[in-house]
């Protein structure tokens, strides 16, 4: 049974044990190049002065971590299917923002990996889909 659900970006298909995610609309990260252009702008001002050096350094070392601790985010927590068996799921979260526009349900895989869905509260397709995902679990717990 084909079960389709819309989300933020475009929508989710359970069917066969299976889950798509279809992105129809594709955004870009722009908080992350805008805080990338600041720290690189930041960095052009204050090594006109040579006086301010060890400052510049101390910048660059706190924006290399930030940048590293991203990259192991988005390389090893975070994943890129877009196609998974439902039984790859071993437990979700659910977080509404604070103000009440858009859910986000976080599926964690049996690798511990993470696949963020963002639903909005006024389609009402969280709730089909949590029990869709909820019965699929239900099932490959009591088949073990």
């Amino acid at each position: 049974m084909k079960q389709e659900f819309i989300t933020t970006q475009g929508k989710v298909i359970i069917e066969d044990g299976i889950i798509r995610v279809k992105k129809l609309i594709h955004r870009s990260n722009s908080e992350f190049n805008y805080y990338i252009f600041g720290i690189f702008y930041a960095v052009y001002l204050l090594g006109s002065d040579p006086k301010i050096l060890p400052l510049v350094y101390i910048l660059l070392g706190i924006t290399g971590f930030v940048f590293l601790v991203y990259l192991f985010e988005l390389f090893f927590l975070k994943t890129w299917k877009n196609k998974f068996p439902v039984e790859q799921i071993k437990s979700y979260r659910v977080s509404r923002d604070h103000i009440g526009l858009e859910t986000r349900v976080t599926l964690v895989l049996k690798s511990n990996r993470q696949k963020e869905i963002v639903f909005r509260n006024h389609e009402h397709q969280l709730d089909g889909f949590l029990e869709a995902v909820t019965q699929y679990i239900t099932q490959t717990q009591f088949a073990h």
